[in-house]
């Protein structure tokens, strides 16, 4: 069987984004299964970490600054997409992802390559299939919803005001409108949470195209936990990213300026946004990208997860809770991953809660424990991805 991976996003083994590795794992263990040929964007800084060949995985990656003019397009496009309520997708991808893509499935077509089947990574690529259906018609098509994306926008709305409100309730409602036309259009639907599966049955999407599976995730439950820090509180996440770097922010300016000087918040992660660096103290460390986080996981009291908006299960949350790590999170956070207050995670919301949680941990070792304890045979029974890749193998294979 001969399956077409169409992907916004390079993915490799060294990837540090957590819908990356989710990507990663999937495409490289489908390819032992069948003929898989991967056509994806990345930037050309990336293409070195490139590892395809490695795997025998024919593939075809698409630049997005392959010359002045694609550069400066590039750029055009990441501003104006924040605008684009007038766009069908309310700006969700970038023109030129789609220009490059349909362009590459002609050329192929061309060559005489023909796929079974489509499978779609992401919703940026979802957002094609009308398109895609002109070159490849009459081909099931199979998708990966990694999270929500309309939810993802929606919560941006809420935390607009004036003129930028109106502007993101239209992109919502649009990007709303596309991703269940075209989902409807899948013949399997894949998604990570059961969260996931419902908010799209209650949109009346057919319940039977979905799918659950379990997401990859570096699981840490090695890690020992022993002799840990009492006052170190640790932020993880990929810190270019908008709902990471403004959450961290939140978190700075309405818990850390409560707690007193002996806490200090460790903000793990690549490429931080230079507006973090008006905050870093003695008492906040940017570390930026730490190649082995289990020296931050082995000694930090807790990690906190504030975050104001995102949609979908957190991989980064599944992983901190393999390590048996206490995590203080709030309903963005943990949505989809069904966890009980209080055993196997700490539900926090004000600020009042998170500072208040954070000097409890530091003086009740016990509790400490306990939520190590659970979280870890939570994980352990409730998040076997090998086993969910067999499903989803399957769903791609049949």
């Amino acid at each position: 069987m001969k399956v077409l991976v169409i992907s916004p996003f390079l993915t490799y083994d060294t990837v540090n984004h957590a819908g990356g590795k989710v990507h990663n794992y999937n495409i490289k263990s489908l390819a032992k299964e069948c003929d898989v040929k991967v056509v994806t964007f990345a930037r050309k800084a990336e293409t070195k970490y490139s590892d395809f060949s490695r795997y025998n995985i024919d593939n075809v990656i698409l630049l997005a600054d392959d010359n002045i003019i694609t550069s400066l397009l590039r750029k055009m496009s990441t501003f104006l997409k924040y605008f684009a309520f007038f766009n069908k997708t309310g700006g969700f991808y970038m023109p030129l992802f789609k220009l490059k893509i349909l362009k590459q499935l002609k050329i192929l077509k061309t060559q005489g390559y023909y796929p079974d089947k489509i499978y779609l990574e992401w919703t940026q690529a979802l957002l094609l299939i009308s398109d895609i259906e002109k070159i490849f018609p009459d081909i099931k098509y199979l998708c990966l919803e990694h999270d929500i994306s309309f939810q993802s926008y929606y919560r941006q709305y809420e935390l607009k005001r004036n003129f930028l409100k109106i502007i993101w309730y239209i992109k919502y409602s649009k990007l709303q409108r596309a991703e269940l036309f075209f989902l409807n259009r899948c013949s399997s639907i894949i998604v990570l949470s059961e969260k996931d599966k419902k908010i799209l049955t209650d949109k009346l999407v057919d319940p039977s195209k979905i799918i659950i599976i379990v997401p990859y995730y570096d699981c840490y439950s090695y890690v020992n936990r022993k002799n840990y820090n009492n006052k170190k509180i640790i932020f993880w996440g990929a810190m270019n990213r908008s709902e990471n770097y403004l959450s961290v922010i939140w978190f700075i300016k309405n818990v850390m300026s409560e707690l007193d000087e002996s806490y200090h918040l460790y903000i793990i992660g690549a490429n931080p946004h230079k507006s973090l660096d008006d905050y870093t103290n003695k008492n906040i460390h940017i570390t930026g990208f730490v190649k082995n986080v289990e020296e931050h996981f082995s000694d930090c009291l807790c990690m906190v997860a504030p975050l104001l908006f995102g949609a979908g299960i957190k991989i980064k949350v599944l992983e901190a809770l393999s390590a048996g790590i206490p995590v203080l999170a709030n309903n963005v956070a943990i949505e989809g991953i069904p966890v009980n207050d209080k055993k196997e995670y700490l539900y926090c919301n004000t600020p009042e809660e998170f500072e208040n949680m954070i000097i409890k941990l530091s003086i009740d070792s016990e509790l400490c424990y306990y939520i190590r304890s659970n979280a870890r045979s939570f994980i352990k029974r409730n998040f076997n991805y090998e086993d969910s890749n067999k499903i989803f193998k399957k769903i791609i294979l049949t």
